[in-house]
Formats: C-alpha cells, sequence, structure tokens
C-alpha cells in the first residue's frame, strides 16, 4: 500500500547543468560571435542610416557642439588643468561613444561633478605620491584605470549593482556638486582663483575668499555680467517660447546658444583691449596659449608607485562617471520609449576612457544638460555624437588662436550658470520631507558633509546612512493590526465625520432591538 501512495507522489527532477555545459561547448563558437556582436550596437541601425535621419543628426550633432566647446573649456579650467583636454575629451568621447550606444541620446564627455571630483582626487594623489608627476599626468593615469576597471564591471555584467543607490543620495550627492562648484569659481569670477586653493572644503573656500576680497580685479565686471547675460538669455528665451509660439524652435536654438555668443563677444572685447598689450600687463585673466591640433598623443606615466595611489583613490571616480551616465541612459530611454543595456552602456564609458587617455582625454561620461539638450534638437541616431565631435575637432585646428583672448571670468560664469540647471528643484526637497523624513535626512547629510569635507566622503556617508535605514527597516518592520487598518479606512474613505458615526451606531442599535 505504502509502495503504491510513492509511485502516486510527485517527483520533481533535479536540475542537472551537464545538457547546459553540453550545449554551450557545442555552440561556443556561435555563442562567441553573437557576443562580440552585441559589443557593436552600431551594427544594428547604420547599414539602414539614410539621407532622413542624417537631417536630425546634423542639426542635434551642430547644436551640441556649440554648447560643448565652451563648456569642455570651462570644465578643464575647474580641474586645474590647460583648456585643450576638456576639449580633447569631448571630441573622443562622442566619436567612440557612437560605436557602443544603446541610446542615442546620451553626450559623452566632461561634466562639471566629474571635473570637481578630478580636482579633488589629484589633490589626494599628489599627498600621498610626491612623484613629480604634473596634474596632467595623474589625470591620464586615471583616465586609464578607470576605463579598465569600467570594461570589467561591463564584461561581468555588474551593472545591476548601480541600482542599488537610491534617488536622495543621487540628489544630494549632485546637488552638492553644484554647491562646491558654484562656491569654487567665485575667486575666478573675482579674479584672484590663483590666490585661493579650490579644491578646498566649500567651507573653507568661502572663508579664503573673503580675506583676498580686497584682491579683486575687473575680472569680476567681465564675469557678473556674462552671469547676468547666461541668466537673461535663459529665462527671457523661456518666456518668449511660451509666449509665441509659432516661433518657438527659433527662441529655443537662440536660447541654447547663449554659452557661444557669450564667449564669442567677450573673446572679441577681450582681443580688442589687449591685442596690443604685452601679457605682462595684461588687466584681467585669459586662457593664453592653447596648442594646435592634438598635441599631448602619449602613453600615461605607469609607475608602480603611482599606479597603487591612483587604484587607491579610483574609487570615487568610478561610481560617480557610471552613476551619472547610467542615470542619464536610463532617463531618457524610458521618456523616449526604448531600452538600454546598462553593462553595454558601461563598456561604452570603458571603451572611452581607455582610447581617450592615449590623446590626452581625461575621464568622459553623460553629460545631462547636453543630453536633453541633443534629444530636444531631435537627434535620431548616436550619429549625432560624430558630427559634434568632428565640430569640437576642427576647432583645435582652426580656433585655438581665438581661444588665446577668452576671459578665464566668462569661463566662470559659464561653469556656474550650467551646474546651477541641475540643482535639485525644492518641490522635490519638499516632497522627500513630507513623504519619508529619514530620506530628506540622507539628502541632508550628503550636502552638510560635502559643505565640510570632500564630495566622496558625501556620497559614502550618504550611502552609508541609506543601507543602515534599509538594514533597520528590515530588523524592525512596521506591523499594524489589520482589522483596525481596516474600519478607520472605511470610516475615512467615506469622508464619516464623528457624529455621523454615532447616529448610525444608534440606529443600528435601535433596529437590533
Amino acid at each position: 500500500m505504502m509502495s503504491n501512495n510513492d509511485n502516486l507522489l510527485y517527483k520533481q527532477k533535479q536540475p542537472s547543468l551537464s545538457p547546459k555545459f553540453n550545449d554551450i561547448v557545442h555552440n561556443f563558437p556561435h555563442y562567441t560571435i553573437e557576443y562580440v556582436k552585441s559589443l557593436f550596437p552600431i551594427r544594428t541601425w547604420i547599414l539602414g542610416y539614410n539621407k532622413k535621419w542624417l537631417a536630425g543628426d546634423l542639426v542635434a550633432g551642430l547644436t551640441v557642439s556649440a554648447v560643448i566647446i565652451p563648456q569642455a573649456m570651462a570644465y578643464g579650467s575647474i580641474i586645474g588643468i590647460p583648456v585643450e583636454y576638456g576639449l580633447y575629451t569631448s571630441f573622443v568621447g562622442m566619436i567612440v561613444y557612437t560605436l557602443f550606444a544603446t541610446t542615442k541620446d546620451a553626450t559623452i564627455g566632461p561634466t562639471a561633478v566629474l571635473s570637481i571630483i578630478l580636482a579633488q582626487t589629484i589633490r589626494r594623489i599628489k599627498n600621498d605620491f610626491n612623484g613629480g608627476y604634473s596634474d596632467v599626468d595623474i589625470v591620464t593615469t586615471v583616465t586609464l584605470f578607470a576605463g579598465i576597471v569600467s570594461l570589467i564591471i561591463g564584461f561581468l555584467r555588474l551593472g545591476w549593482i548601480f541600482n542599488l543607490i537610491p534617488s536622495p543620495v543621487i540628489s544630494g550627492y549632485i546637488t552638492a556638486s553644484v554647491i562646491t562648484i558654484s562656491i569654487g569659481q567665485l575667486p575666478f569670477l573675482f579674479g584672484f582663483g590663483h590666490d585661493v586653493v579650490v579644491t578646498n572644503p566649500p567651507y573653507r573656500i568661502i572663508i579664503d575668499f573673503f580675506r583676498s576680497i580686497n584682491k579683486t580685479k575687473i575680472d569680476v565686471v567681465i564675469g557678473l555680467i556674462s552671469l547676468s547675460f547666461l541668466f537673461a538669455m535663459k529665462f527671457g528665451c523661456s518666456y518668449l517660447e511660451k509666449r509665441y509660439s509659432k516661433y518657438k524652435k527659433l527662441f529655443f536654438f537662440i536660447g541654447i546658444s547663449r554659452y557661444i555668443i557669450c564667449i564669442l563677444v567677450n573673446t572679441f572685447i577681450s582681443w580688442l583691449i589687449l591685442r596690443n598689450k604685452s601679457e605682462n600687463n595684461f588687466p584681467f585673466t585669459v586662457v593664453k596659449t592653447v596648442p594646435n591640433g592634438l598635441k599631448h598623443i602619449k602613453v600615461p606615466p605607469l609607475a608602480s608607485n603611482l599606479v597603487f595611489v591612483v587604484l587607491k583613490n579610483l574609487y570615487i571616480i568610478i561610481i560617480v562617471s557610471l552613476l551619472e551616465h547610467l542615470s542619464i541612459a536610463k532617463s531618457f530611454g524610458r521618456f523616449n520609449g526604448y531600452k538600454i543595456d546598462p553593462s553595454q552602456e558601461i563598456i561604452a564609458i570603458g571603451v572611452t576612457n581607455t582610447i581617450g587617455c592615449f590623446l590626452g582625454a581625461i575621464p568622459a561620461t553623460g553629460s545631462f544638460s547636453r543630453s536633453a539638450l541633443k534629444a530636444r534638437t531631435g537627434v535620431l541616431t548616436p550619429f549625432a555624437g560624430v558630427i559634434s565631435g568632428s565640430c569640437v575637432l576642427l576647432s583645435l585646428y582652426l580656433l585655438t588662436p581665438v581661444f588665446y583672448y577668452i576671459p578665464q571670468a566668462a569661463l566662470s560664469a559659464v561653469i556656474i550658470q550650467a551646474v546651477l540647471v541641475l540643482l535639485t528643484k525644492p518641490s522635490y526637497v519638499k516632497m522627500l520631507y513630507n513623504v519619508n523624513v529619514l530620506d530628506f535626512v540622507v539628502f541632508s547629510v550628503s550636502i552638510i558633509i560635502a559643505m565640510f569635507s570632500t564630495l566622496d566622503w558625501s556620497i559614502i556617508a550618504s550611502w552609508g546612512l541609506s543601507l543602515l535605514i534599509l538594514l533597520l527597516r528590515i530588523a524592525f518592520p512596521r506591523i499594524d493590526n489589520l482589522y483596525q487598518m481596516g474600519f478607520w479606512l472605511f470610516v475615512f474613505k467615506n469622508q464619516l465625520s464623528f457624529q455621523m458615526l454615532i447616529i448610525s451606531v444608534i440606529k443600528l442599535l435601535i433596529m437590533l432591538s
């Protein structure tokens, strides 16, 4: 009897790895080819490329190039290296990324947030390693290993790790970066940037700024007028877009050209003033000589001591660059109705940085402002990046004499106006406070620590705090009695007043009696 019952029982067959393993061995060449093909998403659209796509990409590419040229130069100055390195990064980033991109909207290049992180990282590396290397040598070595580590993460398909960083941490970190960058540019805006260590924590920069305020030069006039012009153009064109919808596109393109107009006008006035003066008698600071073409092609220094210190400080560069890019790619993918491959995007960043370091590029990642601009101008394929990159390369060969006369204060104004766009909106902060006070605390901790320390400690502390809160919620979950919840939900859902509730109970008792 027992044996018959045993025969009636369902017994699940234990899974075996043997068939799967045999399938992999048998089809290994096919799987290898398919994997290699998957690394180049360009094959899915390049063969069907047409004139209609080219028209949309051409407009988007030229528009982005008008923004990225002044921004890239400005972000190079944030790091404290010559401005041409920001242009090298833009050229390499946008062209190489086209081969590996799974999103048409993302724009790769230097960003303000990553630039300030790099500036602080260079300072730490120089404190740990006094090997006589320049800031440029250190940056290119950082770029090489940032690319290699990104490639490893991408090939191992570990992109899901960045989903563990919650929204309040990201928002708090970006807001902290905006505050840090803006405060760090104030000394340059007033003409005494070289007298203040702008990689110090913001509170220290503010103290040094007011101590040196008596050294203010005519740069402040250039900086404040440029900043006022940029804000007037931004808000003025936004208003006119809404007021005169018939000319919406015209005002949009005028608004986004504000950076290039600002730099061109300042450069022309600067040339008129300085053309007959010697460098020692310049009344305000300018960019000065920018090498023509690609003059910094070389292998990054790979001394073992330097590599060790770089690897020790590399974690924050990896976290910020990949987190920033994946957030942008996912956002535009959701908005425009297509799906991205996070691991493939990490590979794209890895290849870009690994190749770029040999051409003098600094670490590149996605830019939210330029990606939003690219999406709004009607980009259709990643080929728009090739057009933008080609424009940057042409500027390196044709416009370097013009770059000489760009006022440093004008670049600082471009930086400040560009990063303030990324500032977290008050409505989001209010929502955090109303929905969950603990998320608001995580957001606030990120900003407070950044004010008194560095941005890497800011993101580490806020991320650690969010994980601690998550663990506490798991260990001590909130428990409610469902019958009590159901009763009060019924009362409030039906908007019963206390008096109506009493009357209903009395009526029920009368009926029962």
